[in-house]
């Protein structure tokens, strides 16, 4: 009897519940993981699969998918429907809410496979890409840096990694108006501060960050530089390099932006609706010069988005306010 206990007790520390074929499994939970770990549903996934994987799942069906088949749809399912807490169980509570939705993702190409270069037969890499948004809107997306140094800093680090990684993950994290680093500031013009973590790079064990502070326009730059500064220097970091462009504004009464909103009402019956925004803008140029248009009220804001466009009616209408406002400006 005690032999017989010692193989199930071998058995269950050896063997995993998995629902279907293990291989498809396998790719739905690192995708599950992936989505978890990211914190939203991507919008772009690549599979990386060693080439016995490619094998075994290329024409095999994941299971409660109705028949979808493939390393693609094993990703894109797991991404948007698996429980990466259940393990290569992950799929076992999918819902016709969360197929529907997989199979719009993979009617819409967002997963690519590629050949994993590796000495191990049985290997998977997922890597899912975030909600990408324009950087003066961080609040609308999901970071992907900020959520990986929150992962990283559940693991055991210790020394100076551990102390950096937890810096980044609680100072930074998923914020998106420096509120930890003392930096939440706003104004009723321009709105609160953003700040947005772009780039991050490890190399020679030191940890490098690049990102943008846009702040309040009535607020001076000799008031928030101090309190970043001040903020990193805490963490442990040093400053490399820092570009700072000044803001612009313009208040509503004056002629410049009379004429323009003049213009558009003109040209679109509709009210002028002034915005003061953190974005980056030739209109810094030169001097007495505004942002004015090309985006329209409604229209959804794609810029610096995969598969950035216009349609041709905005182009069209655009050219024609644009003349609009040149004549008008030259009278």
């Amino acid at each position: 009897m005690e032999e017989f206990e010692l193989y199930r007790q071998v058995l269950r520390q050896e063997l995993e519940l998995a629902t279907g074929c293990t291989e498809p499994i396998a790719i739905a939970y690192a995708a599950a993981l992936a989505r978890e770990t990211l914190g939203c549903e991507p919008e772009r996934l690549n599979a990386a699969c060693s080439g016995n994987i490619v094998k075994n799942v290329k024409s095999v069906a994941v299971p409660g998918t109705g028949g979808l088949r493939g390393i693609e749809a094993a990703a894109v399912i797991g991404a948007v429907g698996g429980d990466a807490a259940a393990g290569l169980n992950v799929l076992h509570g999918l819902e016709d809410t969360q197929l529907t939705r997989a199979k719009e993702l993979l009617a819409a190409g967002i997963c690519s496979v590629s050949l994993l270069e590796t000495n191990e037969v049985l290997h998977i890499r997922v890597e899912a890409e975030g909600v990408a948004v324009h950087g003066s809107t961080p609040e609308l997306g999901e970071n992907a840096i900020g959520r990986l140094a929150m992962a990283l800093a559940q693991l055991p680090f210790t020394g100076e990694t551990g102390e950096c990684l937890a810096f980044v993950s609680e100072r930074l994290g998923m914020e998106t108006h420096g509120e930890s680093l003392g930096l939440a500031m706003r104004d009723g013009i321009s709105g609160d501060l953003t700040m947005n973590v772009g780039v991050a790079s490890f190399e020679n064990e030191a940890l490098s960050l690049t990102f943008s502070v846009r702040y309040p326009v009535t607020l001076p730059y000799e008031l928030v530089y101090p309190r970043l500064k001040r903020g990193f220097t805490l963490g442990g970091f040093t400053e490399n390099e820092m570009t700072h462009a000044a803001a612009i504004y313009m208040p509503p009464e004056s002629e410049l932006i009379r004429r323009l909103s003049k213009v558009y009402e003109e040209q679109t019956g509709e009210k002028a609706e002034l915005k003061s925004i953190g974005g980056g803008t030739y209109a810094k140029s030169m001097p007495n010069l505004v942002a004015f248009g090309p985006i329209f009220p409604g229209d959804e804001v794609r810029e610096h988005k995969p598969d950035e466009y216009m349609e041709i009616e905005r182009v069209l209408q655009n050219a024609e306010i644009i003349a609009a406002a040149m004549y008008e400006l030259a009278k």
